[in-house]
């Protein structure tokens, strides 16, 4: 699901889609307040959805995963093996 920008600036995409859903969620608070329910809950699902992106973004471009094996083990096994380039 991540694109060749959100491949190259991970850190970068990940912090603004966190910090836009910290502002959805506070515009939610402050239309709740105001009693205007169709809106905060359009704010509140787009905080939602921005937030799962941000988290897909973070699952595609992940630099490391675990592994175990069946003995209980931990292998950490890199892109490098998961996916081969041929880049060297």
């Amino acid at each position: 699901m991540a694109t060749g920008f959100d491949r190259r600036h991970r850190r970068g995409v990940i912090l603004i889609r966190m910090l836009v859903t910290a502002w959805l969620l506070a515009l939610t608070g402050i239309l709740l307040a105001d009693g205007y329910w169709g809106w905060a809950l359009l704010t509140l699902a787009g905080a939602m959805a921005n937030s799962m992106l941000a988290y897909r973004v973070f699952r595609a471009t992940r630099r490391w995963t675990q592994v175990r094996t069946l003995d209980g083990a931990p292998i950490v096994v890199g892109d490098s093996q998961r996916f081969p380039s041929t880049r060297r």
